[in-house]
């Protein structure tokens, strides 16, 4: 029995705006969502996925950059956080406008980290670890939840898609395109990401490791990205390269966690897809370059990391490099190769008792 059905009063989490961030929630989230109603409020597709998953009981869709843009938009969305009457409000997303849109919800307790300002519209202030990015942003949110000190691993879950996201994918495998994927045979890339070249791994890095995949293995490979601007060509142009399929922008993100499922093998940069691979199980290589693996590393049984290749201007977080990428233009394909191969080889299959929904455990 829910606590809304027992007349308790749900927690509100306001989500971070990206999906990888979003993931790296989830612990935090089953947190909650273990003791009482839980209502997240954030971006239409990202509360679908929170929801598909049974993470929350409900949602509040909050769309910052459309009609819920400026004063009057963000009072509205205000107000439709605080018809469910929440207890109190868990602010992830990094925003001031997050912390105002708490405050003028009317929510008796709020609670989030006060950078940027944020402080002033919390009155349950929890710090960063300092030196900042230097604990895993997992272990960081759940520890706010908890309100404890930051655990190291503590915040490790698994998850499978949810029906939503399953009947979606499986209607999409039986048109033309989705004939050629066999579950457990085809392996699924990510080129690009929405942050900026700087965390991008060279396409023909990527075309070549794509061809290796096709080769040594038969399996297809399909291109996951958003479908618009720049993932939208790279995921184009990896496609054309090695003779894949292309389902970049066709895909809601229930339904991207159903056909991740059934990947034999996840290749992409640090990005939300890879976040999302690594929590549904499957055998999951991240690479990174300008962003650091000790803060967003993604977590699963099955998941490692790639790169950077050590120069000692990384981690830097810049979007775009002046100097010509040399953390990810150095990170050989053979290199690569071998984390591919040792991902698929030698990490242990988990247990199904760990996966979300049956276990308690979120740590």
């Amino acid at each position: 029995m829910s606590s809304s059905s027992r007349g308790m009063e749900p927690d509100l989490v306001l989500l971070p705006n990206w999906l990888g961030d979003v993931v790296m929630a989830f612990p935090a989230l089953a947190h909650l969502k273990a003791k009482g109603s839980v209502i997240v409020a954030g971006a239409g597709p990202l509360v679908e996925l929170v929801s598909d998953l049974g993470l929350a009981d409900d949602g509040v869709v909050y769309d910052r950059r459309g009609k819920d843009h400026g004063p009057q938009g963000l009072w509205r969305a205000a107000r439709r956080c605080a018809r469910h009457h929440p207890q109190r409000v868990y602010v992830f997303s990094p925003s001031l406008r997050a912390a105002l849109l708490a405050f003028l919800a009317g929510v008796r307790h709020r609670r989030g980290h006060p950078t940027d300002g944020r402080g002033l519209f919390l009155n349950e202030r929890v710090l960063l670890p300092r030196p900042p990015r230097s604990r895993h942003q997992s272990d960081v949110w759940l520890a706010m939840v908890e309100g404890t000190e930051v655990r190291d691993g503590a915040a490790r879950i698994r998850t499978t898609a949810g029906e939503r996201g399953r009947e979606e994918w499986r209607s999409l495998s039986r048109r033309q395109e989705g004939k050629r994927l066999r579950p457990g045979a085809f392996a699924v890339l990510a080129p690009a990401v929405r942050y900026g070249p700087a965390k991008e791994w060279p396409l023909s890095h990527f075309s070549a490791l794509a061809q290796k995949i096709s080769k040594d293995f038969g399996w297809p490979v399909v291109t996951v990205g958003s479908g618009a601007g720049r993932e939208a060509e790279l995921c184009s142009e990896l496609t054309k390269a090695c003779g894949g399929i292309d389902l970049s922008g066709r895909t809601s993100l229930p339904a991207l966690a159903a056909l991740l499922a059934e990947a034999a093998l996840f290749v992409g940069n640090d990005s939300g897809p890879a976040q999302l691979a690594a929590v549904v199980g499957t055998p999951t290589v991240t690479v990174f370059g300008s962003t650091s693996p000790a803060w967003t590393a993604p977590r699963g049984e099955r998941s490692l990391v790639a790169g950077p290749h050590p120069v000692s201007c990384t981690p830097c977080f810049r979007r775009e490099c002046p100097i010509g990428l040399p953390c990810l233009e150095e990170l050989s394909v053979e290199e690569v190769w071998e984390i591919v191969l040792k991902v698929l080889e030698e990490m242990p299959r988990p247990d199904d008792s760990d996966l979300l929904g049956t276990s308690e455990s979120v740590g």
